[in-house]
């Protein structure tokens, strides 16, 4: 079986940290265990290649009449960039972008 690295987005911190923030009961049963996970997944990079990538999938689903939101648009370019596979549930809005691979491991 073949072992591939796991990356995580920088946006991918905040949305975290704000789902814990939001919901302070939660926080205080799985805040250590999420910080562990998120100290031990190397963080990609974003800059211009990345950028000018998000600003291509956002023109072009605009375009197509099917935005996606902006930290969205963001983590996909990164992905599509780097050809790394987005995981995610979210998968109706991530299919959109095209060249995007996507996974939902909640559904495996």
């Amino acid at each position: 079986m073949q072992h591939e690295k796991v990356f995580r987005h920088p946006l991918t911190v905040m949305e975290v940290k704000y789902g814990l923030a939001i919901n302070p009961q939660r926080a205080v049963k799985i805040q250590s265990i999420i910080e562990t996970l998120l100290n031990s997944i190397t963080i990609l990079p974003f800059d211009s290649k990345e950028a000018e990538q998000a600003a291509q999938i956002r023109s072009f689903l605009k375009q197509a009449g099917s935005p996606i939101g902006a930290y969205d648009v963001l983590i996909a370019a990164t992905a599509v960039i780097n050809n790394h596979i987005v995981v995610t549930s979210n998968v109706r809005e991530f299919q959109r972008v095209p060249n995007l691979q996507i996974e939902n491991w909640r559904s495996v």
